[in-house]
């Protein structure tokens, strides 16, 4: 072989010796970083596991939440249809009491109606009664002091 071949060949065998040094030590920082990274990676897998257990509680309390709100909802559709069951009853005794009440103003206009005609008419004989007797005692007064002017004449 020749001598300038065979140092150039010696010459690329320590390059490749020098890069296959430098790429161990590559490969050492790398698995340095992969270890980091890792380590990392634990301490990321625990937090998200405890952040995943705070999210279920969350999740838990807004059940929780929502069921109540759920009865509630309950609550206020029953409340709500007793409301609406009291207000058509009432409507149903209002109308009744109208027409009672009704009932009694006719009654009472026809009872006054009544009332006032025999009154009138009870009036209006008074009155007449009233007014033959006066005729009555006027003709009387008449006649006696015609007796007395009569009897002062003679």
């Amino acid at each position: 072989m020749d001598p300038e071949f065979a140092q150039r060949f010696d010459d690329i065998s320590q390059c490749f010796t020098v890069i296959s040094q430098r790429f161990e030590q590559l490969n050492g920082e790398f698995e340095q970083i992969n270890g980091r990274f890792e380590q990392l990676d634990g301490r990321l897998d625990a937090r998200f596991v405890a952040i995943d257990a705070r999210f279920e509680a969350i999740d838990r309390r807004f059940d929780s939440v929502d069921r109540r709100f759920e009865r509630m909802d309950q609550q206020f559709e029953h409340v709500y249809e007793r409301v609406e069951e009291s207000k058509r009853y009432s409507g149903i005794l209002v109308e009744g009491l109208r027409y009672e009440v009704h009932l009694v103003a006719d009654g009472l206009a026809t009872f006054i109606d009544g009332r006032y005609t025999q009154d009138q008419a009870n009036i209006q004989r008074q009155f007449r009664e009233t007014q033959a007797l006066m005729h009555l005692s006027y003709d009387q007064l008449r006649q006696r002091v015609e007796n007395i002017e009569n009897r002062g004449q003679n």
